[in-house]
């Protein structure tokens, strides 16, 4: 709700500018008001850069879960198919098998 506001006041800052654009251009104000959207927009610079790092842990932790769920299901799929007596299964349910499985842990 923070960073709505501020980019709601740093975009009131942005057309106040671009409604008046002649006469900040003819009074050299647009450096003023460069600095000014800046420190209006300061505050959520931090917040986005945690934001998206905290979402880059979370993307990279679900793909590491569903890597390693592909891995064990692929090793003891392998390792099952490879003994044939006891299990009478092929690649094609070893996929199946091991793309449910991934499938419920991402739910």
């Amino acid at each position: 709700m923070n960073e709505l506001m501020t980019y709601s006041k740093a975009g009131q800052i942005v057309q106040e500018v671009f409604s008046s654009l002649r006469t900040v251009l003819s009074l050299n104000g647009s450096k003023f008001e460069q600095k000014r959207y800046e420190k209006e927009l300061h505050s959520t610079r931090w917040s986005s850069i945690r934001q998206g790092a905290v979402f880059g842990i979370f993307t990279g932790w679900l793909s590491l879960i569903s890597y390693l769920a592909y891995s064990v299901g692929f090793i003891f799929g392998s390792l099952f198919t490879s003994d044939r007596v006891h299990h009478n299964s092929d690649i094609s349910d070893i996929l199946v098998v091991s793309n449910s499985y991934n499938q419920s842990l991402c739910i």
